[in-house]
């Protein structure tokens, strides 16, 4: 026999069935979970709360319900954490992933296992088998990127098919194996030679050149423009000077730095400021503040502007 059923209320229902005859009987007992209709939707009200110089805090936080709201849908839940870091850190672990494909791809699963390595062990948060699983990632992300080398030192996304290294994804390997150096066994002359090679890309007037490029321009972010390449490669190459170091890198890194104070003037997307800030800050440009401001909010008339409707077509 068939019983329909329909819910009057939201959540978790328990349902029992009985059935008894003179011979025997038996039941059963379900939970029915209903839920609202409609689609789901999420609003957070983000609130930071500093306890420097106080024992006690008080906030009020209102909360508003859309009109077209389904009854008994609503929740509203509180989660307090003692980080700023704390929403996009959680679950760090599950991010690690073993690097595949070619020689961008490889690195884009190499690089975020490097970093939450760094992170989870300097917070105390590394597990034995969560280090045993990110070293295993790391060491076997190496090894493949290795096939994507050149001859002379470079990398790019296949290797010896393609006619020459690519200055971004070698500064981008160079960065990451300077970084991984602390954990796992990289070979010195890999990095010698990588780091050689972008020294030898730079240009007389101090930024460095492209000649392969590369195919992954999310990845890239905006790197591939000639100031905001300077700035990557200058990163990756301070970063590199603690595990292996060049005669000429004071040389070339002196030359960037100048390169990009003479341009910095002319930035206004905010990847670009970011990353030729943070590149000024690293070889200690006295304009590293200056040019960091410039992500600072400005005033809405600031970007006010007057344009002159175009006629119809």
């Amino acid at each position: 026999m068939f019983f329909p059923i329909i819910p009057a209320v939201i959540g978790d229902i328990d349902i029992s069935v009985k059935a008894q005859s003179v011979i025997a009987a038996d039941a059963v007992k379900r939970k029915l979970r209903v839920e609202a209709e409609g689609v789901k939707k999420e609003y957070n009200v983000p609130l930071i709360i500093d306890m420097t110089n106080k024992t006690t805090d008080h906030h009020s936080v209102p909360i508003e319900f859309p009109s077209s709201l389904v009854k008994g849908s609503e929740r509203v839940q509180v989660l307090t954490i003692g980080d700023y870091m704390g929403p996009s850190v959680s679950g760090l672990d599950k991010l690690l992933a073993l690097p595949t494909g070619c020689g961008e791809q490889t690195m884009i699963g190499f690089a975020p296992d490097v970093s939450i390595f760094s992170y989870l062990q300097r917070t105390g948060q590394l597990t034995d088998q969560i280090k045993d699983k990110a070293l295993s990632f790391m060491e076997k992300g190496y090894q493949r990127e290795l096939k994507f080398q050149h001859r002379d030192g470079s990398f790019s996304v296949w290797g010896s098919k393609d006619n020459y290294g690519s200055t971004w994804l070698t500064a981008f390997v160079l960065k990451s194996f300077a970084q991984s150096a602390s954990y796992i066994d990289i070979n010195s002359e890999v990095l010698e030679k990588a780091q050689q090679w972008l020294i030898n890309r730079q240009m007389s007037w101090g930024s460095f050149s492209e000649l392969q490029g590369v195919n992954s321009l999310s990845l890239q972010g905006g790197s591939h423009k000639e100031l905001t390449l300077t700035a990557f490669v200058t990163i990756a190459l301070v970063e590199s000077k603690d595990v292996v170091s060049n005669t000429r890198l004071d040389y070339v890194l002196q030359r960037s730095k100048g390169y990009l104070e003479q341009h910095a003037k002319y930035l206004r997307d905010s990847y670009d400021i970011a990353i030729v800030s943070y590149a000024l800050e690293l070889t200690r440009s006295p304009m590293a503040t200056e040019v960091m401001k410039k992500l600072e909010p400005q005033p809405s008339s600031a970007f006010t502007t007057t344009t002159t409707p175009k006629p119809c077509m």
